[in-house]
C-alpha cells in the first residue's frame, strides 16, 4: 500500500572498470574513418563489432551522415505541417513512446525514424541482434553524430523487444551515444547541409574564401566570454588568434582543444557558469517548477490516506451487500438503504480527489515518474476495479445513456482511462485489455439493445466475448463473485438467453453456484 512520503529514488550503478574499458572501445567504434566511404554504402549503415574481452559483447556502430536529406526528412504533408521536421513515432514499433495517461505518441525526428525503419526492414540488424542474444552476449549500440540518433532508436527498440520476450535481463542491453538533437530544424536544410560538409572528412578543402556571419561566442584562457555579430570584427579577431608560430604551437594548441572538448566537467551551481541574467533567470524558474512539482506531489502523497479509508469504508459496502445475497452495484443503483447513500457520498469524495490528481497530470504540475510510481498504480487499481461499477450504477440509473450515449463511449471518467493505462503499462499488458472494472456498462448496453428489439443472434459474438472476459477477469481475482449471485441483475439477464447458448457457455458452472 501507498506510503505517506515517496520512496528515495535509486542510486544509479557506478561502471566497473570492464565495463570503462568497454565504453572507451565502443566510444572509438563510433566515429567515422576518415577514409572515404564505398559509393554504394547507404547513408543509414550499421557495422557489427564482436568482442570476447572485457566480457563478450556486440557492438552496433551506426555511421553518420554528411547528407541533409537524412537529416531532414523531406516535406511530406505532415512533416511540413512540422517546424522542427518531427513525426508521431509508430506505435506498433515504439508502444512504450507515449504518454502513459494520455496515450499520446512521442514525436522524433521524421527522417531519423525513417532511416531506422530503412535498417529493420533492408539491412540484417535484427537477425544480428537476434544471433547476439542467442549467444548471451552483451549488446552495446553507439554511433557518431546522426548515427548516435539511429542508436539512440536502436536501443529503444531492442528494449521494447527484450520486455516483450522477458529476456531484458539476459541481454544485459546498453548503448553509448555521443549526444545529437533528434529533431533538428527542417527550415535549415541549407544551413544543416553547408555544415555538414564543413564536417565531413570526405570533403575536400577547397572550397572559396568567405566572410562569417551569425553570431560569435569566443571563450578566453580565463573563461571570459566575448560574444560578437560584427562580421568585420569577427574576422580580424580570427585572424589575429590564428596567428600561432611555429607548426607546433598550433599542434599543441588543437591537443588543448580536442583536450578540453572531451572532457567532461562537473558544474555543481549555475552560478560557475557565465551566462547572461537572462539565461539564468530561465534556468532558476525551471528549477523553481520542478520544486513545486515535487511539492505538488508530497501534497498528493498526504491525501493517501483519505483514499484509503474511503476504499476501505467502500469495501466494506461491498461485503455488507454480498451477506444479504445482493451484489453491490444492484444495491447502489436501487439506492433504497442509508448504507447506499453513504456510499454514493463515499464515490463523490474519492472522484473530487482522483480528478485533482488526474487534472494536475495533464497540466503537468506532477513529476514526469508520477505515473509510473508502482504504490500509486496499485492504489489507482483498487479504486478503479471498486468505484467504477459505483459510477456505472449511477449513469444507468439517472438514464444517462438515453441522452448522451453510452457510458464506454461518452460518460466514462478520464481518472479511470488513466488508472487503467497505469496498470497496463506496470503489467506490461495490451492497451484497453483490463476492462474489468467496466463489466457492468457492458452488461448494461447488452440489456438494453435487446429490450430495444436487436436479436440475440446479431448480439451473440458481444455476449460469448463478455462471458469469455467475465470467465478470465473472475480466475484472475479482478471481478467479484457478487457478480454471479443468484439475484444479481446480470444473471438475471443471462438466464433469459436461449437454452442452447446457455449449456455451452464458459460461465455456466459460474452461475449455477
Amino acid at each position: 500500500m501507498p506510503t505517506d512520503t515517496p520512496a528515495p529514488p535509486q542510486r544509479a550503478a557506478a561502471l566497473s572498470d570492464d565495463d570503462r574499458l568497454l565504453v572507451a572501445h565502443c566510444v572509438a567504434l563510433s566515429f567515422p574513418s576518415s577514409s572515404p566511404a564505398p559509393p554504394a554504402a547507404a547513408a543509414a549503415s550499421f557495422q557489427v563489432h564482436h568482442a570476447s574481452h572485457p566480457y563478450p559483447c556486440a557492438a552496433f556502430a551506426f555511421a553518420p551522415s554528411w547528407s541533409v536529406a537524412d537529416w531532414a526528412a523531406p516535406s511530406s504533408a505532415e512533416v511540413a505541417r512540422q517546424p522542427f521536421g518531427d513525426a508521431e513515432v509508430d506505435p506498433a514499433l515504439f508502444p512504450s513512446l507515449r504518454a502513459v495517461g494520455s496515450g499520446v505518441p512521442a514525436r522524433a525526428n521524421a527522417a531519423f525514424l525513417a532511416a531506422f525503419r530503412g535498417l529493420l526492414d533492408g539491412s540484417p540488424l535484427q537477425s544480428e541482434v537476434s544471433r547476439a542474444v542467442a549467444e548471451e552476449k552483451r549488446i552495446v549500440f553507439t554511433g557518431h553524430s546522426s548515427g548516435g540518433s539511429i542508436a539512440t532508436l536502436a536501443a529503444i527498440w531492442f528494449l521494447e523487444n527484450c520486455t516483450r520476450q522477458g529476456s531484458v535481463n539476459q541481454a544485459h542491453p546498453f548503448y553509448i551515444v555521443p549526444r545529437i538533437p533528434l529533431t533538428p530544424l527542417a527550415s535549415f536544410r541549407e544551413e544543416i547541409q553547408a555544415v555538414l560538409d564543413w564536417l565531413s572528412p570526405q570533403t575536400p578543402n577547397n572550397s572559396p574564401a568567405g566572410r562569417p556571419c551569425g553570431t560569435y561566442h569566443f571563450l578566453t584562457s580565463s573563461e571570459q566570454l566575448i560574444v560578437l555579430t560584427n562580421s568585420d570584427a569577427v574576422l580580424q579577431l580570427l585572424f589575429y588568434c590564428l596567428q600561432l608560430d611555429p607548426q607546433q604551437q598550433l599542434l599543441d594548441a588543437a591537443a588543448r582543444s580536442l583536450s578540453a572538448h572531451w572532457q567532461q566537467i562537473d558544474r555543481a551551481a549555475i552560478g560557475s557558469i557565465e551566462l547572461s541574467k537572462e539565461a539564468i533567470l530561465h534556468l532558476s524558474a525551471a528549477a523553481q517548477w520542478e520544486k513545486q512539482r515535487q511539492r505538488n506531489q508530497t501534497k498528493i502523497d498526504e491525501s493517501c490516506q483519505k483514499i484509503q479509508e474511503a476504499l476501505r469504508n467502500l469495501n466494506e459496502y461491498k461485503r455488507t451487500c454480498e451477506l444479504r445475497g445482493v451484489s453491490y452495484y444492484d444495491s447502489f443503483k436501487l439506492q433504497r438503504e442509508v448504507h447506499d447513500f453513504n456510499a454514493n457520498v463515499r464515490r463523490l469524495e474519492l472522484a473530487g480527489l482522483w480528478d485533482e490528481i488526474i487534472e494536475m497530470l495533464r497540466r503537468r504540475e506532477l513529476p514526469d515518474g508520477f505515473e509510473a510510481r508502482e504504490e500509486w498504480v496499485r492504489l489507482g487499481t483498487l479504486f478503479r476495479r471498486l468505484v467504477e461499477p459505483l459510477d456505472i450504477a449511477n449513469y444507468y440509473r439517472h438514464s444517462k445513456n438515453e441522452d448522451t450515449g453510452s457510458y464506454l463511449s461518452k460518460g466514462r471518467p478520464r481518472r479511470y482511462k488513466y488508472t487503467q493505462k497505469w496498470h497496463e503499462q506496470l503489467q506490461r499488458a495490451p492497451v484497453g485489455s483490463s476492462l474489468e472494472s467496466c463489466f457492468w456498462a457492458v452488461v448494461e448496453e447488452l440489456q438494453a439493445e435487446m429490450v430495444d428489439g436487436r436479436a440475440f443472434e446479431d448480439l451473440r459474438d458481444r455476449v460469448v466475448k463478455l462471458e469469455s472476459d467475465a470467465h478470465g477477469w473472475y480466475n484472475s481475482g479482478s471481478l467479484g463473485k457478487d457478480v454471479f449471485l443468484g439475484s444479481s441483475s446480470f444473471v438475471a439477464w443471462w438466464r433469459t438467453l436461449p437454452e442452447q447458448h446457455k449449456s455451452a457457455s464458459c460461465i455456466a458452472k459460474l452461475v449455477s453456484l
